[in-house]
């Protein structure tokens, strides 16, 4: 773990991080029959404070922006409705 490049988060509770790991234990115990990734499914409320999440900060920052662009660019029916606004040369 390099923690110059990148950040150690929590992963948290009924989130969608949280469903894909419960997958992958749930996976891993089906085709390698593991008790160990057993009992963290049976005490999984207090097994998930174990887990980490590794967040590179570049990437992170990439979706940051992202989520920054799609917030500033206009759904489609408020574009449908500026334009029409614009077609009819009136303003509400």
């Amino acid at each position: 773990f390099n923690d110059n490049m990148a950040d150690l988060q929590k992963v948290n509770p009924n989130s969608k991080d949280e469903t894909e790991l419960k997958n992958l234990i749930q996976k891993h115990i089906k085709w390698t029959n593991s008790t160990v990734a057993s009992e963290i499914l049976n005490n999984w409320n207090q097994s998930l404070d174990n887990f980490k999440k590794i967040m590179p900060r570049d990437y992170a920052r990439v979706l940051q922006e992202r989520a920054k662009t799609q917030k500033q660019q206009p759904t489609p029916t408020n574009y449908q409705a500026n334009k029409s606004l614009q077609l009819a040369g009136r303003t509400i």
